[in-house]
């Protein structure tokens, strides 16, 4: 069996799809009830990217170097919020509306 370009990209999506159908999963399962309906369905989207472009290859959708090369980067931006999600909590951002006045003034 020889295996084509094609699908060496699919099996090397699979990581980056599980880092961030997990991350994606934890931070949801973290979120409390008072989250706002914005985060959690940016969350219930990321969970579902990792978990569906996997299987693309079913319907004949094969990933080419730019899939990778996005989901890799997709991996990254999870990875460079984690800080704010430390300790299995949400941040403030996504439980509550920032006031008025913590939104710093434009000076021409």
């Amino acid at each position: 069996m020889t295996w084509d370009l094609a699908r060496i990209y699919a099996v090397a999506l699979w990581p980056a799809c599980g880092a961030i159908f997990f991350i994606a999963s934890c931070r949801l399962n973290a979120m409390p009830k008072n989250t706002r309906w914005p985060v959690v369905v940016e969350y219930a989207i990321w969970a579902g990217i990792g978990f569906t472009v996997p299987l693309l290859p079913l319907i004949g959708e094969w990933p080419g170097p730019g899939m990778l090369l996005l989901m890799y980067g997709l991996v990254l931006v999870l990875l460079c919020s984690a800080r704010a999600w430390a300790g299995d909590m949400a941040p403030d951002e996504a439980t509550d509306r920032a006031p008025l006045s913590d939104i710093p003034e434009i000076s021409e």
